[in-house]
């Protein structure tokens, strides 16, 4: 397994701590574990995806039963302007548990209205300060993020952000997807069907940037 970039951009993560785990399908070295205490940077090159005022992202990814925590960001504690957005999932506020972050003067929390799995699809879209939360193939939780009108160089990472101490991510990430604009309510929902029965992993949609642990 790994954690290259399997869509051919050659976006590949560094790997901080996160181990190898058995994904969905039950194929070991196949997913990652993050431990509270491990991340993986991203290319510095998914920068310039950054969500703005003006520019729209979906991040797509599955995740094991209880994880929570920072999932992907790309966030600057304490910094507006370094900061673009964060997405995380939080077991505190039950199941379908979220809380997303904008430039960090705002945030949209709460949880999507779908029953929980072993293993979970979560899609969030941003786009020009709309936001949503799709869990496993539904889309009905809609809200408003305050962004940035440019990009920053923070890096976007998984588990974490930067200059933080609380809240890293625990539990397993696999197939995490993340796209350079807002992907429709249909194409989240084939996104889900295509990936809940093949373990193949293939998906294309417009130009996108993928990662993921990979036997």
């Amino acid at each position: 397994g790994n954690a290259n970039d399997e869509s051919g951009n050659g976006n590949d993560g560094i790997v901080k701590g996160a181990k190898l785990a058995k994904d969905r399908f039950g194929a070991f070295d196949s997913a990652y574990y993050f431990d509270g205490n491990s991340t993986i940077l991203l290319s510095d090159k998914l920068k310039i995806y950054s969500p703005t005022t003006s520019q729209g992202l979906t991040i797509s990814f599955w995740a094991s039963k209880s994880t929570t925590g920072y999932v992907v960001t790309q966030y600057r504690n304490m910094s507006v302007a370094g900061s673009a957005f964060v997405t995380s999932l939080r077991t505190d506020y039950g199941e379908g548990g979220f809380h997303l972050i904008g430039n960090g003067t705002g945030v949209f929390q709460g949880s999507v209205n779908a029953k929980e799995q072993d293993w979970n699809h979560w899609v969030f879209r941003i786009f020009q300060g709309n936001v949503s939360a799709s869990l496993n193939g539904v889309t009905n939780t809609y809200g408003n993020l305050p962004l940035n009108q440019s990009t920053n160089d923070t890096k976007f990472q998984i588990g974490d952000i930067e200059n933080n101490f609380y809240n890293l991510l625990k539990g397993k990430i696999d197939d995490l997807r993340i796209y350079n604009r807002e992907l429709s309510s249909e194409e989240i929902e084939l996104l889900f069907k295509k990936e809940l029965s093949s373990p193949k992993k293939l998906y294309n949609s417009g130009t996108e940037v993928t990662i993921s642990a990979s036997p």
